[in-house]
């Protein structure tokens, strides 16, 4: 009886697999639309009828913590990775992947194949999130942006403690700021007493 029970458990356990991945792929008819941020994993599928190609572009992204902005890179120098001319039931790249359309380096197209490197310090990739999508009688073009989170093997290091000296310099800065503009008020006021016109 165990037996059938494992047995029933697993098959329901794979069905269950495969419900997810096949929602997870895109089937694209002629009005459909796919929003800006929607997340896309590799190795998703988009699907489309009709005679018209495909073309994706691979941006690398950024992550901000702390107040910090940090942006990917390719370690080859590429500023984004593209696949033109694809054929209907295209997979969705990852990293590691071979791009075989356009790169550019430095501004300059390329027309080679190259594997997609984008990395950020301190972060590990999750997935890609759509900043463009056009569906036109002609052509499909989806551009997707990294999406990374902190690495929790190699996490970002904690912001240092302003010191005695930056906290101090940090409020006569304000109280200067504030001074200047009790001091702008004042003159103002004066001038508008005298009846002085400031000139251009």
């Amino acid at each position: 009886m165990k037996k059938i029970i494992a047995i029933f458990l697993t098959a329901i356990m794979a069905m269950s697999c495969l419900a997810i991945n096949a929602s997870a792929d895109h089937y694209i008819d002629r009005d459909t639309v796919i929003e800006s941020n929607t997340p896309i994993a590799p190795g998703e599928v988009i699907t489309f009828k009709g005679m018209k190609l495909a073309q994706v572009s691979y941006y690398p992204g950024s992550f901000d913590i702390y107040e910090v902005h940090y942006d990917g890179v390719s370690s080859s120098g590429y500023d984004y990775f593209e696949d033109i001319e694809l054929p209907s039931g295209f997979v969705i790249k990852d990293l590691g992947s071979i791009s075989t359309g356009h790169m550019t380096v430095d501004g300059s197209p390329q027309t080679a194949e190259a594997e997609i490197d984008f990395d950020v310090e301190h972060c590990v990739f999750t997935g890609w999130k759509v900043t463009s999508f056009q569906n036109t009688s002609q052509y499909i073009q989806i551009v997707l942006e990294a999406t990374w989170e902190e690495d929790p093997e190699n996490p970002f290091p904690e912001p240092a403690e302003p010191t005695l000296i930056e906290i101090i310099i940090e409020y006569l800065k304000e109280a200067a700021n504030f001074l200047m503009g009790i001091l702008a008020q004042i003159v103002a006021k004066i001038m508008e007493y005298l009846e002085i016109i400031p000139t251009e």
